[in-house]
């Protein structure tokens, strides 16, 4: 471990990232799952000003390397998945209660600690974000252990299922996008996910086209 943190300095950081994520999922987790639509601000806000603030440390010292773990990101056309259109009289903010609360029935968590602000190469706008940790992995309700099963799969599993969708506006749709990564709440695997380390684009896509029958209901047209 002493090794390690003199190869990787920023080896901590992002483990001690993972904790505090996990720490405030066991405080806040049932805010975060019923006020997911409420608090995006807190990202949008802040996570431009992390990602300025990173950059220029990037580019002042030469011996720190935070090349990958920027804060601001794009979504890229190989994580698309499909295009859900909306019923005329639908509006995106329903359509985004109903979809989140119909990941969250799936045993998805509404990412709003440790995920980077991404938009469409269009520039469209996100409204979801949400994580399915171990997503090959069969997810029971543990009726009993509620939080604390969730943690325990959030601080020992290696992959997450992540999916972000989109809002266009010119055409009333919702674009779902996704991939598999390496879990950040995984301290091991924390700083490996930073720096998109075995960041699989196609697997997730086919992960997360599962849920689509459970998804279509909230639309009028699935086009992929």
């Amino acid at each position: 471990m002493t090794d390690l943190a003199a190869q990787e300095p920023m080896f901590f950081v992002a483990a001690l990232a993972s904790v505090v994520g996990m720490t405030l999922f066991w405080l806040y987790g049932g805010f975060l799952e019923q006020n997911y639509t409420k608090i995006k601000w807190f990202r949008r806000l802040f996570l431009p000003h992390i990602s300025h603030l990173i950059t220029r440390i990037d580019n002042e010292y030469e011996e720190v390397d935070l090349d990958h773990i920027y804060t601001e990101t794009t979504v890229y056309d190989n994580e698309f998945v499909f295009d859900l259109y909306l019923p005329e009289e639908v509006t995106k903010e329903e359509a985004n209660k109903q979809i989140g609360d119909e990941l969250i029935e799936n045993h998805f968590r509404p990412e709003v600690l440790l995920a980077s602000l991404a938009s469409t190469q269009d520039g469209n706008p996100e409204l979801g974000n949400f994580v399915l940790t171990a997503p090959n992995k069969n997810h029971p309700d543990a009726t009993g252990f509620g939080r604390l099963y969730d943690l325990f799969v959030m601080f020992v599993s290696k992959w997450q299922l992540h999916t972000r969708y989109y809002y266009d506006s010119d055409k009333h749709k919702i674009s779902f996008y996704a991939h598999k990564e390496l879990n950040p709440y995984n301290p091991l695997y924390a700083l490996a996910h930073l720096r998109s380390e075995d960041f699989h684009q196609e697997e997730g896509v086919e992960m997360f086209k599962e849920y689509k029958d459970n998804l279509e209901q909230y639309g009028v047209e699935i086009v992929e």
